[in-house]
């Protein structure tokens, strides 16, 4: 299932509005692609999750090159995908997802939450 976080053309630096994930899920995933980026880009960015829509937390994740687990930030300066799973969906069912950026500087983005139920 796919859950809309930024839609194409965002821009700025923002905390999206909570997404809710649904139903119980197998795995989350998430993916951030800049789609256009100026003079000097750069854009860093989080995902967060909550179970009540009130407490937010940064997101433990792998990327496709890692299974090293991180909770850090993420930096990108060029237009393209990066792809994080979370760590440990199963146990951690979070119901509220959202997408956080910061330091942004000429980078036009999205933002999606892939689930497998």
């Amino acid at each position: 299932m796919l859950v809309p976080l930024a839609p194409t053309g965002s821009v700025g630096n923002i905390t999206s509005p909570a997404a809710s994930l649904g139903a119980s899920y197998l795995s989350l995933a998430f993916q951030f692609v800049v789609e256009v980026a100026g003079a000097s880009p750069t854009v860093t960015y989080k995902f967060q999750a909550s179970q009540d829509n009130i407490n937010w937390y940064d997101l433990g994740y792998i990327t496709d090159t890692s299974d090293t687990i991180s909770t850090a930030s993420r930096v990108r300066t060029t237009t393209g995908a990066d792809i994080c799973f979370i760590s440990n969906p199963v146990a951690r069912q979070y119901q509220w997802v959202r997408v956080v950026t910061s330091g942004n500087n000429n980078v036009t983005f999205r933002a999606e939450a892939y689930t497998l139920l």
